[in-house]
C-alpha cells in the first residue's frame, strides 16, 4: 500500500483521538497553554511591534534589489542545475548525490549571497540590519523552546485536518526530497552533510531571508505586523513547493514571525527552525528503523 492509499484509509476521527492521547503531545498542549495564558499577561502591543520592526535600516530599495538578485542567482544556478543533469548520469547513485547536495545548498548559498551584496552595496551594519543579539543567547533559547513546544499543537491539528482532506481528494502523498534520498542506506558523509544542513545551516539561511530580511520590509510595507506575518509565511510555505507541507509550514512559519516580532532577536526563529528540522529528522529515522 502506498502512502497515499493509507493516507486514504485513516478514520479521521481516530487519528484526532491518536494524537490527542499521545503523552508528547498532551506536555505540548500544557506548554501550549502556560505560553498563551503569559502572553496574554504581558498584553502585547502591536503597534509597539511595529515600530521597532521599522527600525531596520531595510528598505523598498533593498526589496526590490533582492528581487533582482535572486532571480539573477537562480538564474544561474539553473543553468548550473540544467548543465549538470545534461553531462552526469543520474542512474548512478554517486550522480545523483552530487546533483542532490548542489540542490540543497543552493538556497542557502543565495540567500546569504544576496543579503551580504546588499548590505554590502548599502554599508548597512549585519548585526543591526537582522537584529543579531548574542547578549542575550540563553534567554532567546528559553524562549525559542517555549513557542517551539507551545506552538507544536497549533501546527499538528490543522495538519492533521489539512493531511485527511488532501488525502480524501486525491492529491498524491509526497515526502520531502531530503527523506525520499536519506530513506535507503546513506554513506555516514552524507548522513552528516545533511545533519548539519537541515539544523544549522538551513535555519539561518531562510531566517536571515524570510524574517531578518522579509518581514522587517513586509512590516514597512504593508503597516500592519499581522499582515507582514501572513504574506512572509505563505510565500515560505509555498516556496517548498508540496501540497502536504503547506498548512504546516504556514502554521510555523507564523509562529517564527511571531517569535521575532515579541523578541526583536533573529536567534529565536532561527533556534525554533533548527528545532523543528531536527525532530522532523528524529522521528523520520525512528519512523525508518
Amino acid at each position: 500500500m502506498t502512502d497515499s492509499e493509507a493516507l486514504k484509509e485513516l478514520s479521521f476521527g481516530d487519528a484526532l483521538l491518536d494524537l490527542a492521547a499521545n503523552p508528547s503531545m498532551i506536555m505540548c498542549m500544557i506548554v501550549c497553554i502556560l505560553v498563551l495564558a503569559r502572553l496574554q499577561e504581558r498584553n502585547i502591543d502591536w503597534q509597539k511591534l511595529r515600530q521597532s520592526m521599522m527600525q531596520r535600516p531595510w528598505r523598498e530599495f533593498d526589496l526590490n534589489l533582492m528581487i533582482i538578485l535572486l532571480i539573477c542567482c537562480v538564474g544561474i544556478f539553473g543553468a548550473v542545475l540544467t548543465i549538470t543533469n545534461t553531462f552526469i548520469d543520474l542512474t548512478e547513485p554517486s550522480s545523483a548525490k552530487i546533483v542532490l547536495v548542489l540542490r540543497t545548498i543552493a538556497l542557502p548559498l543565495i540567500s546569504i549571497t544576496s543579503l551580504y551584496a546588499i548590505t554590502r552595496i548599502r554599508r548597512i551594519n549585519w548585526a543591526t540590519a537582522i537584529a543579531w543579539r548574542p547578549r542575550r543567547l540563553f534567554s532567546d533559547i528559553a524562549t525559542a523552546s517555549a513557542l517551539f513546544i507551545g506552538g507544536i499543537p497549533l501546527i499538528m491539528i490543522p495538519t492533521a485536518i489539512s493531511t485527511f482532506l488532501l488525502a480524501k481528494a486525491g492529491v498524491p502523498y509526497q515526502d520531502h526530497y531530503v527523506f525520499e534520498t536519506m530513506s535507503g542506506q546513506q554513506p555516514l558523509w552524507l548522513t552528516i552533510y545533511f545533519t548539519v544542513m537541515a539544523t544549522m545551516i538551513v535555519p539561518i539561511s531562510e531566517e536571515l531571508l524570510f524574517r531578518g530580511f522579509g518581514l522587517p520590509c513586509c512590516a514597512r510595507a504593508s503597516r500592519s505586523p499581522i499582515r507582514a506575518m501572513v504574506l512572509t509565511s505563505l510565500l515560505f510555505a509555498l516556496l517548498h513547493l508540496n501540497f502536504y507541507a503547506i498548512v504546516p509550514l504556514f502554521i510555523l512559519s507564523m509562529i517564527f514571525s511571531f517569535g521575532y516580532f515579541y523578541t526583536g532577536s533573529i536567534t529565536v526563529p532561527i533556534l525554533m527552525h533548527g528545532m523543528f528540522n531536527a525532530t522532523s529528522m528524529l522521528l523520520f529515522a525512528a519512523d525508518s528503523q
